[in-house]
């Protein structure tokens, strides 16, 4: 039997150097690897590298909100867990999409306007963004002589008409801000954009914000613009920076969104990976947890004396959060929300008995945010 030698193989030189023929038990082994490797590298390609896999951003695929589901929210307001809208034009909001997808099939953050206001006024802005804590990006090692770069990637669409909006990176003071230009059409698009590693500014990794990461989508003459790449200052718009509420429905509409350590310049992101949906929870959870309906307390009282009881947090929270909640029942007590006290594990909630009864009793539905 004819011997089938190794050397065309890509990736087995190393066991089979130049110029030596396997053994011939090994042919059947050999020419499976072979057909593998042929099919996952035609001829003439090269395995490509990428970034590496680890996502920066929280709830990428939009997968999880808490506070709101689908509702559309407006202001300055987390329109689902970690991604917030701020902007004051009127008609402007955002949502999870309740029905569009992603070409991956992922949930989408909409965010578009119902009135159209074609002269901005010089303080309006219109935004999204999410802010990222500075412990997830320690080793950029931005603001250091060792800073290395990362890649950005989403999928978007415009709405109500083709714009160019602006997408910036910002430090948490304000001081340094990465810009570019996204031009986008009415149909779906892949955006990949590069970052240099920023060797100036400060960036913290503390629990506090380490970046701010936003689209742009109107900015008054109060925002002046910036030039693409690295600025000294905190921009958010550049040139060519479109209008999103110039017509009713303007908009955009975007998801599967990476940010991704490149530590060896390859300039590409990973192939995308939708987060395990109970995994992203918990992530969220360091920022947000709505905590549903608990019966608190439950025993015999005394009027006048203060009772409390402790609620575990699912997930332990970035700081301690602040702790706000709404009274459902309460038997002995006032139905009013009591004094609440919380660390980064668990909160507690107090209150003064108003009559003396066996049986006391308060409920609360509580919420524990520790959002930047």
């Amino acid at each position: 039997m004819a011997v089938e030698s190794a050397t065309n193989i890509p990736g087995l030189n190393v066991l089979w150097p130049l110029g030596t023929d396997a053994k011939a038990e090994g042919d059947d082994h050999i020419r499976l690897i072979k057909s593998v490797l042929k099919a996952e590298f035609p001829a003439g390609s090269a395995a490509l590298k990428t970034a590496l896999p680890r996502n920066r951003i929280v709830n990428p695929a939009m997968q999880i909100s808490q506070e709101w589901g689908d509702t559309a929210v407006s202001g300055l307001a987390y329109a689902l867990d970690q991604w917030q809208l701020n902007a004051n034009i009127a008609g402007v909001a955002a949502q999870r999409h309740p029905s569009i997808v992603t070409p991956k099939n992922s949930r989408v953050l909409y965010s578009g306007t119902s009135t159209a206001k074609p002269a901005l006024a010089a303080g309006d802005i219109w935004l999204v963004r999410q802010p990222i804590e500075g412990v997830n990006i320690r080793d950029f090692m931005w603001g250091t002589a060792s800073a290395k770069p990362v890649v950005l990637r989403f999928s978007a669409f415009a709405t109500g008409q083709a714009a160019t909006y602006t997408v910036y990176v910002q430090n948490a003071a304000g001081s340094r801000a990465f810009l570019s230009n996204v031009a986008l059409t009415l149909g779906w698009q892949d955006f990949k954009i590069v970052i240099p590693g920023d060797t100036a500014g400060v960036w913290p990794t503390d629990t506090g914000v380490g970046l701010m990461f936003g689209i742009t989508l109107a900015a008054g003459s109060t925002y002046p613009f910036g030039a693409a790449g690295w600025n000294a200052g905190g921009y958010v718009a550049m040139a060519g920076q479109s209008n999103a509420a110039a017509v009713a429905g303007g908009g955009i509409i975007f998801g599967d969104v990476g940010l991704y350590l490149d530590s060896d310049g390859t300039g590409n992101a990973p192939p995308w990976q939708t987060p395990g949906e109970a995994e992203e929870l918990r992530a969220c959870q360091r920022y947000y947890e709505g905590m549903g309906v608990y019966n608190i307390f439950s025993g015999q009282v005394t009027s006048g004396s203060s009772y409390s009881a402790q609620i575990t947090f699912q997930v332990p929270k970035r700081v301690a959060p602040a702790m706000s909640g709404t009274p459902q029942t309460a038997v002995g007590f006032p139905n009013t929300i009591g004094t609440l006290v919380t660390d980064t594990v668990r909160g507690y909630e107090s209150r003064t008995a108003s009559g003396t009864a066996p049986a006391g009793a308060f409920r609360s539905t509580l919420v524990a945010s520790a959002r930047m």
